[in-house]
């Protein structure tokens, strides 16, 4: 029985400290809630406010878009225990914000558009003023872009036989697929001609080539864009449409003017006599040599072939001097031709001789 008694006693001394010491606690929580701060608050709400603010950022970037060369990079950002303020999320020249509140962890997601995939390593920095700043790298994928296919193509189309001049014109028309800001040259022959490109998914270009001589033989044109690459295209050009000359047999005869039968003056009557075959126009010009034009030509019909010849003009004055005149006989064109030169000669009038009248004399007694 005794040593029942004191069994039961230890228990009861026991059981008499655990009560006080959770009447302890209880009062030290109660003097923590009511006791005052130094910032004039309660301790318990200055205690709780004291937790450290922190940010961890994670950056992920996507994948290369080849028909653009660019990326998109993913980052997400984790502030525990966050001030009330501005949060700044930076990548490169790129920025995004966002408010924050005072109280338990935020998440923020960004993503960032249009990077430039040039495969080398970035950073996302995160700040809150009044926390903290840091930063997450990451590698920005390498780029996928691909050169355009640059492309020339030429075509040719060249004229007839001009038989005025025996010459042609050639039209090259150049395709050009992406081209770019360059200068584009396109040749045929001696002859170059230059233009400038700009760029274009596609375009076209037209060079035109005048006065080229109809040989009938084979051509080559080049085309050639620096930035791109060349290409020719061959053809051949038309025969010669040249009609043979065939000059014309001509001759020509300068008539002096007539003087006049009451006077000592000359008449303006001098004559230009002509004759000539295969001739189809004819002109004439004062001096030494042919200084009219195929415009200022006349067509004479059945001109006699030889002999005297045809009246050309008759109304040319006496000169004082041997006169010289150039008459030119043309034959299928302009440049198929016969010059002849003749003299004009003055001629001298005189009076007329004095007619003797007979006189009768008679006697008157």
């Amino acid at each position: 029985m005794r040593s029942l008694y004191h069994q039961l006693s230890l228990i009861c001394l026991l059981l008499i400290a655990f009560q006080d010491q959770v009447f302890s606690q209880i009062q030290l929580a109660q003097y923590a809630s009511n006791a005052i701060s130094a910032t004039g608050r309660p301790l318990a709400e200055a205690l709780q406010t004291t937790a450290t603010c922190s940010i961890s950022a994670v950056a992920v970037a996507g994948t290369c878009a080849a028909t653009t060369n660019m990326y998109s990079a993913t980052a997400t950002i984790t502030v525990n225990n966050p001030t009330e303020g501005i949060l700044t999320i930076t990548d490169g020249v790129q920025s995004q914000v966002f408010a924050t509140t005072s109280g338990g962890s935020a998440v923020f997601t960004v993503i960032f558009h249009d990077l430039n995939s040039d495969g080398v390593n970035h950073s996302v920095v995160a700040s809150l003023p009044g926390c903290a700043t840091t930063s997450a790298n990451y590698q920005a994928p390498a780029s996928c872009s691909t050169d355009p296919i640059h492309s020339l193509t030429a075509t040719a189309s060249i004229s007839s036989c001009d038989p005025a001049t025996n010459t042609y014109s050639n039209t090259v028309v150049i395709g050009i697929t992406n081209p770019v800001t360059d200068i584009l040259t396109v040749t045929d022959g001696v002859k170059s001609l230059t233009m400038a490109t700009t760029p274009a998914k596609s375009a076209t270009y037209t060079a035109v080539f005048t006065g080229l001589l109809s040989d009938g033989g084979p051509h080559i044109v080049t085309a050639s864009l620096p930035t791109c690459s060349s290409t020719t295209v061959g053809y051949t050009a038309p025969v010669s449409c040249s009609v043979v000359c065939v000059q014309p047999v001509a001759s020509a005869t300068a008539v002096s003017p007539t003087c006049s039968a009451t006077s000592n003056v000359a008449n303006s009557n001098g004559q230009l006599l002509i004759s000539a075959s295969n001739a189809d126009k004819i002109a004439f010009s004062v001096g030494g040599s042919f200084s009219g034009t195929y415009a200022s030509a006349q067509s004479y019909a059945a001109l006699p072939t030889r002999g005297s010849g045809k009246v050309l003009v008759s109304t040319l004055s006496n000169p004082g001097t041997p006169q010289p005149y150039t008459i030119r006989f043309y034959g299928t064109d302009s440049t198929c031709f016969t010059d002849v030169v003749v003299q004009l000669q003055p001629i001298t009038c005189t009076c007329p001789p004095s007619a003797c009248v007979p006189i009768a004399v008679n006697r008157i007694h």
